[in-house]
């Protein structure tokens, strides 16, 4: 049973990069571009109507790839806009809160992925912002794109995850004591 709190939050992002060995089984992955493969996953969030997901970008070829890190995008990049949402086979427009656009990255905003290496991020996103509420049930995949000048053997082009399924039911919010086997409010 999940339990809803309204959020206004938009994104949390932590990064790390870890072995393939270390990833859960259930990342859905998208097909690899130029050697880079983007996958996303669901992480267990069952006290918020918010969508908590975890975005990899993994180096499946077999050369070093320079891309730009998980966590330094997020100050370029809302985030949340990376996502393809849709329901009921329809793609939904993100109209969430959108960056400014900054200054152009640094050296030290990218990271250089061995072969099997792996850049991950968690992300939160209120569904309201492709116009949804609880309930919902929508299809979601990661884009990771880049499009700099391929200079300094960056990495650039465009990967996405394959799609995987999220469901937010209505719920009692916590204290309701008709969820505590109390008597039902009017």
């Amino acid at each position: 049973v999940h339990k809803m709190k309204t959020f206004s939050a938009i994104a949390i992002f932590a990064t790390i990069c870890v072995s393939t060995a270390t990833l859960a089984a259930d990342i859905a992955w998208g097909p690899p571009s130029n050697g880079l493969q983007a996958g996303i996953a669901e992480v267990s969030n069952p006290s918020s109507s918010n969508m908590l997901l975890q975005v990899y970008t993994r180096n499946a070829g077999t050369n070093i790839l320079s891309i730009l890190r998980l966590a330094s995008k997020a100050r370029f990049q809302t985030p949340c806009s990376d996502l393809a949402v849709s329901l009921e086979d329809q793609i939904l427009p993100y109209n969430g809160e959108l960056l400014e656009p900054g200054p152009p990255p640094t050296d030290a905003d990218y990271i250089s992925l061995a072969p099997g290496d792996t850049d991950t991020a968690r992300i939160e996103c209120n569904p309201a912002n492709w116009g949804l509420s609880v309930p919902y049930s929508v299809h979601v995949a990661y884009t990771f794109a880049e499009h700099l000048e391929n200079g300094n053997l960056r990495w650039t082009g465009k990967i996405q995850s394959q799609q995987i399924q999220i469901r937010k039911e209505s719920q009692s919010v916590a204290g309701n004591p008709s969820q505590s086997g109390g008597a039902p409010e009017p």
